[in-house]
């Protein structure tokens, strides 16, 4: 089981991603990423754990962008949980960038 939020702004979407990870995440996570964009250029920090232990200040000031999406992932077993946090790693820069050329 996992969570995704997507946002697109008129300005860094970083610190809305994290709010928005802390209010679905209510039954726990495995791990928890952030992907944006800013003029072509993906930025992504991820990691295992909830978010507020995951994402630290100094990468919010790396997360710039106009548009993101934030993942986090509730795993029924640690086994398939740590699968699905490592092909996620993989998946959703991929989507992403799919998602931004198709706007």
């Amino acid at each position: 089981m996992c969570g995704v939020v997507g946002i697109s702004g008129k300005s860094d979407v970083n610190l809305r991603l994290y709010d928005a990870l802390t209010m679905l995440q209510h039954r726990g996570q495995d791990a928890a990423g952030i992907v944006t964009e800013s003029k072509g250029e993906l930025h992504q920090c991820k990691g295992e754990g909830l978010a507020r232990d995951v994402f630290r200040r100094s990468h919010m000031v790396r997360l710039v962008g106009e548009v993101g999406i934030g993942m986090f992932d509730i795993p029924p077993l640690a086994v398939l949980g740590r699968l699905w946090h490592n092909l996620s790693t993989l998946i959703l820069p991929m989507v992403f960038l799919s998602l931004t050329m198709a706007i």
